[in-house]
């Protein structure tokens, strides 16, 4: 291993031992989006005067903290739950 690899190897492990040490003792929780159905087309991509594709994103907010998901850009909203 190159000694350049090898220090960002040594400085990745020690940033995610920092990671670790900040949270200890303030639990975490991890959530993972499996799907999500009944969405709206807000975007009009052919000019016909149909609304046709959306760009959804998910938000989870917990207390005072909001974190907003990446959006699914050029999405087709599809009645069909199995689509």
């Amino acid at each position: 291993m190159s000694p350049e690899l090898k220090e960002k190897e040594e400085a990745r492990e020690l940033k995610e031992e920092a990671r670790e040490l900040d949270l200890k003792g303030k639990g975490v929780v991890r959530v993972r989006l499996h799907g999500a159905r009944d969405l709206r087309a807000s975007d009009d991509t052919t000019k016909d005067g149909k609304k046709d594709l959306s760009d959804p994103y998910c938000t989870l907010g917990l207390h005072e903290t909001e974190h907003r998901g990446t959006a699914c850009h050029k999405t087709n909203p599809s009645p069909d739950p199995d689509h």
